[in-house]
């Protein structure tokens, strides 16, 4: 599917093809299942010699396998679209020993000719998105209309969505916020960003609730169409965060229950923006506990702040971004000290 891009700029012409790609670019969250003829203890999902192509089993069970151990996947592997695409842009650059080879030993391996023509290379250069780390980036990367696989939120759309997250937000009594994303807008609040601000809603949050501390904060899953609705990132249908390199929210939902433990709080708890804060700025001094994580990438669980927390713990140190957004809006929301040190 990816090659047909290389070799014709509007996508595949094979029907089955075509299929698949009008079901990923309807629901790029669609779970896909890698299926491989490899026999032994894997063979409960031997999917039949039927879509094999014409250069025989064994040049078909070898690419399959090729394929999967680029990709860190079994055979039966089930993963959404988005996350499979992501993964085979990041680790597979070229298909050279994968569907054809540099030297044609037989007939029975000649490989497929269209892998010594560079379309499949041609489709990752010139036609479909990077893999970057930050999502949001991707999205300025996406090409418009049918030359991408997965099709990008519109700029309208989005500063539609904006505007009417924040109308709502402005006028209610209660905002609704992922737990962890109140850590970033502490950082943010540090870096200086402010209103307006493209991507989130965070920055305008925390002007809000600095000139109405009053205001009530509501812990809630998923990513929250009041903060989160002009996100690049936020898959609306499900409420849900595809996090940087296609990933889902995995490390999003750790991190906000990571901090809800460490809080005392569950979904649902709702406070006062300086009360909740003061709670945070007690409890939690260092996003290392919050945001740290660590693994084998590229992976579900890969995060650009996971890995930065990860190596500050293993070097001795802290976020200094939230250390320093932690004091200045310690002052900025009037937050008293109590029986419990917060400042250090």
């Amino acid at each position: 599917m990816i090659c047909s891009f290389g070799e014709n700029d509007s996508g595949p012409k094979d029907e089955k093809l075509k299929a698949i790609l009008e079901e990923i670019r309807a629901c790029p969250e669609r779970p896909i299942m890698l299926n491989c003829n490899v026999g032994e203890i894997f063979s409960y999902q031997n999917p039949g010699t039927e879509d094999d192509s014409s250069e025989g089993s064994e040049f078909n069970r070898r690419r399959d396998l090729e394929i999967l151990h680029k990709l860190d996947l079994m055979p039966g592997a089930i993963l959404p679209a988005r996350i499979i695409l992501f993964r085979i842009f990041d680790t597979i650059k070229n298909v050279s020993n994968i569907c054809g080879y540099e030297e044609t030993t037989s007939n029975e391996w000649r490989g497929c000719e269209k892998a010594r023509k560079g379309y499949y290379e041609k489709a990752l250069q010139n036609v479909l998105a990077g893999n970057p780390v930050c999502t949001r980036d991707f999205y300025k990367l996406l090409k418009e209309g049918k030359k991408s696989i997965i099709l990008e939120r519109q700029e309208e759309e989005l500063a539609e969505e904006k505007e009417k997250s924040l109308e709502e937000m402005y006028r209610s009594e209660e905002i609704s916020v992922r737990p962890h994303i109140l850590l970033c807008a502490v950082e943010q609040y540090a870096e200086g960003v402010m209103p307006p601000y493209e991507n989130d809603n965070l920055p305008e949050m925390m002007q809000h609730i600095i000139r109405n501390p009053e205001v009530k904060i509501k812990l809630v899953e998923g990513a929250d169409w009041m903060i989160c609705a002009p996100c690049p990132g936020r898959e609306s249908r499900s409420n849900s965060c595809i996090h940087g390199k296609g990933n889902c929210g995995l490390s999003n939902q750790l991190r906000d229950l990571r901090m809800m433990q460490k809080l005392g709080l569950k979904y649902g708890t709702s406070m006062k923006a300086r009360d909740l804060y003061k709670l945070i700025f007690e409890k939690i001094k260092t996003t290392n506990e919050i945001c740290a994580l660590e693994g084998t990438f590229p992976s579900v669980w890969e995060s650009g702040c996971g890995a930065n927390n990860l190596r500050w713990i293993k070097e001795g140190k802290e976020n200094e971004v939230y250390k320093r957004g932690r004091e200045m809006l310690i002052d900025a929301l009037g937050i008293r000290p109590s029986n419990k040190s917060y400042r250090s």
